[in-house]
């Protein structure tokens, strides 16, 4: 994330450089000799990039919720690894493995969230995490499983 936000600023630094650097030489004539629209051209396309890099860091575009993403796309992960990945993106605690797998709580470490285990993972036990991870809630207590 700083890095994008640094490089945002770089983009729109160098947009400053090029516009600035531009020759403008009034000679009275209609068409002025030195004018080269190589450097607004770029001016203003390091510009447009680094204001959209701007906008997306500070709205939050690339760090959505990762496992509502993933539940929307219907993406089944199997593996242990990519799903303690989710949970350590979205701020989750993991306690100590256990014999079932390793516990994941909320950020306050105190609302047990679920269970990833330490195998390949069926679809729908991925499904289910993938889920709990998403609403950031157990679903042990749920009757309803949709």
């Amino acid at each position: 994330m700083i890095i994008q936000s640094v490089l945002s600023y770089l983009f729109i630094l160098v947009s400053f450089i090029f516009i600035l650097n531009m020759p403008i030489n009034l000679t009275g004539h209609v068409i002025n000799t030195t004018f080269t629209s190589g450097n607004i051209f770029f001016g203003i396309l390091f510009l447009a990039f680094g204001l959209a890099l701007l906008l997306i860091h500070q709205e939050g575009g690339l760090e959505e919720n990762l496992a509502q993403t993933t539940k929307k796309s219907g993406r089944v992960i199997d593996k242990p690894r990519d799903l303690l990945y989710i949970a350590r993106k979205m701020k989750y605690v993991l306690k100590d493995p256990a014999r079932e797998g390793i516990p994941v709580y909320d950020s306050s470490g105190k609302n047990f969230i679920t269970n990833i285990p330490l195998h390949k993972v069926t679809v729908r036990t991925s499904k289910d995490i993938i889920r709990d991870l998403a609403e950031g809630k157990s679903s042990l207590n749920r009757r309803n499983y949709s």
